[in-house]
């Protein structure tokens, strides 16, 4: 059985190298190179400056029956000389089909020349053989800034304006950052100048926008846009912007109007804003700056509006005063003044006020000397300088006297110190006190150099009483003169009072006859009694004036005159009373004597004798 197995194997062993050498034998006898692949030239895409993609083809594998998968690998080889075989870029392993394989070369010097072409290896009677395609060249990119350009300005203005750019390229690499530069004085300004940041972009086309503020007016800049990356930074189109010139608003001087002692109205017009928007309208005033400017008294009104009229007051001013004033309008590209205009302040004109009720301090026969009437005022506003003051009096019936027209004028020359509520006073003195009526009109006055202002027309009257004179008190009775004076108001009653001891309690008064119109007339006391009695007169110098006869409850009086001496006595009977006379006038007033003093006795006797 051994000996079957091993002779079989021998004879498997025989065949297989009879087979091995048999074919060894064909192929060196019969080489066919349309055995070996195909391949395609390579194409060269996307050449940046340190890159580029390729793409090539298996055109055909040269498989045959005998061998199988001869292509071990593919790809491209490339360098900087002809017909490379160095620097493999591996695109794939075996393949029995063929097929289309790219790759991409990286980590190239920019701006140089590469020869490329496709490789495979095959396996032809088992000996490894590479198989490459036609060369192809391409040279890599320089290194390069991103492409920008610059747009024209926008929204100018004194001090600031808009700009825009545009990147249209990154170049080399993504740009890290664009925006603006702008310079004064640098005509292509850089970086180094002033400069916006408005970010970066790892695409193209983008847009974007920068603003420049807290320029100069009427100045000159030179702008353009940039763009940078990790080559550089690329610039646009330099562009020269002028800012606008600084134009101040315009303003009109309105009419002054309501003008007084303190205070008037200005009207003012806002015409124009000027270059800016934001800003005061007003009126400015000095009353010693001919053209007054915002450096002097100004009150203002915010406004952002043109045209817009306004009315401002003005305050705090002195009275009888030159201003002189104008509107302006002012913004921070500066001032503009309206016309101006000058006004007056009027004149603080004094006020004073009559104080009614004089005082009197009057002998009522007016011989003495010390008799006046004063009279008084008060200044309620002092105004100008005071040339003079005091009062004016008139009969009653002329009111309102003036000082060219009165009966009596009381000047006075003190000074009146303060200028408001000051009292000035005047007396009227014994030998003007005569030239007064019974009822007069006074009131004070104010002179100035600009004119007389009065107070208000008071009245007063003044009145001489009736003079009791000759009064006698004693157990005899009552007995007294009464003397009537020309401005003595008309008598209206003449009588007496009873009084008890010397309180004088009033009692139901005892009325004389009618007496209006007497003068130095003597009255007589007889007091009502129950018993019949006798009345005696005497004079000083015991001549009997007259004897009255017997009455009860009666009064007399008699036109006797008394020839010598004054009354002496009027005797009666009758248990004691005390009365005193008064005269009552027509307005009402009372007059009395003035009260003796006396005891009171019981009762007095008839203790007369004719002589």
């Amino acid at each position: 059985m051994k000996i079957k197995q091993a002779i079989r194997f021998i004879g498997l062993l025989g065949l297989l190298v009879c087979l091995f050498f048999s074919q060894s034998c064909r192929k060196k006898q019969d080489p066919n190179p349309s055995q070996a692949p195909t391949i395609g030239t390579t194409t060269v895409s996307n050449v940046t400056y340190n890159s580029a993609a390729l793409a090539s083809a298996i055109k055909t594998t040269g498989f045959n029956t005998a061998a199988k998968s001869p292509i071990s690998e593919y790809g491209f080889v490339y360098g900087q000389t002809d017909n490379p075989t160095d620097n493999k870029v591996k695109a794939g392993t075996a393949t029995e089909q063929p097929i289309d394989f790219t790759g991409q070369l990286t980590r190239l010097t920019p701006g140089s020349k590469y020869f490329v072409r496709s490789y495979v290896v095959y396996t032809l009677e088992n000996q490894a053989e590479t198989a490459y395609g036609e060369q192809s060249t391409f040279t890599t990119q320089n290194l390069k800034a991103p492409d920008v350009s610059t747009n024209d300005a926008t929204d100018l203005t004194t001090n600031a304006f808009s700009i825009a750019g545009k990147l249209t390229a990154l170049g080399t690499s993504d740009v890290l950052q664009t925006g603006h530069v702008l310079s004064a004085t640098n005509q292509t300004p850089t970086l180094a100048d002033t400069k916006t940041e408005t970010g970066g972009s790892n695409s193209v086309p983008k847009e974007f926008k920068s603003t420049f503020t807290n320029l100069q007016p009427n100045t000159t800049y030179y702008v353009r846009a940039y763009a940078t990356n990790t080559t550089g930074t690329g610039y646009g189109d330099v562009k020269i912007i002028k800012t606008a010139n600084v134009v101040a608003p315009t303003a009109t001087t309105g009419n002054v109007s309501n003008i007084t002692t303190s205070s008037a109205d200005v009207g003012v017009t806002r015409n124009t804003l000027g270059t800016t928007t934001n800003g005061q309208v007003g009126i400015c005033w000095s009353s010693t700056n001919q053209n007054p400017t915002i450096a002097d008294t100004k009150r203002e009104n915010g406004s952002s509006n043109a045209p817009e009229f306004f009315t401002i007051n003005l305050t705090n001013l002195n009275p009888n005063t030159t201003y002189y004033v104008r509107g302006y309008a002012t913004t921070a590209a500066g001032t503009g003044y309206g016309e101006v205009k000058s006004f007056k302040t009027n004149l603080v004109l004094p006020t004073v006020e009559t104080t009614p009720n004089p005082t009197f301090n009057t002998s009522p026969n007016l011989e003495s000397d010390e008799a006046r009437i004063t009279l008084l005022g008060t200044v309620v506003t002092k105004g100008v300088s005071i040339l003079e003051y005091g009062f004016v009096v008139q009969n009653s019936k002329q009111p309102n006297p003036t000082i060219d027209s009165y009966v009596l004028k009381v000047v006075s020359n003190s000074s009146i110190t303060s200028s408001n509520g000051a009292v000035i006073g005047g007396e009227i003195k014994k030998v003007d006190i005569e030239k007064l009526e019974v009822t007069n009109n006074f009131r004070a006055y104010i002179k100035t150099a600009d004119g007389v202002y009065y107070g208000s027309n008071q009245t007063f009257s003044y009145t001489y009483p009736p003079e009791f004179s000759s009064v006698k008190f004693d157990c005899y009775g009552t007995s007294f003169f009464v003397t009537k004076y020309s401005r003595t108001p008309q008598i209206t009653e003449i009588g007496e009072i009873e009084v008890f001891s010397t309180n004088y309690t009033l009692v139901t008064p005892l009325k004389l006859p009618n007496s209006a119109g007497y003068t130095e007339k003597q009255y007589f006391n007889i007091p009502t009694a129950d018993a019949s009695y006798s009345l005696y007169v005497f004079n000083t110098s015991g001549k009997l004036i007259s004897l009255l006869p017997s009455a009860n409850g009666k009064v007399y009086t008699t036109n006797a005159k008394i020839e010598s001496g004054s009354l002496q006595r009027v005797c009666w009977s009758y248990p004691w009373k005390l009365v005193i006379p008064y005269a009552k006038m027509a307005n009402g007033t009372v007059y009395y004597p003035n009260p003796p003093s006396i005891k009171p006795v019981e009762k007095c006797f008839i203790d007369c004798t004719v002589r």
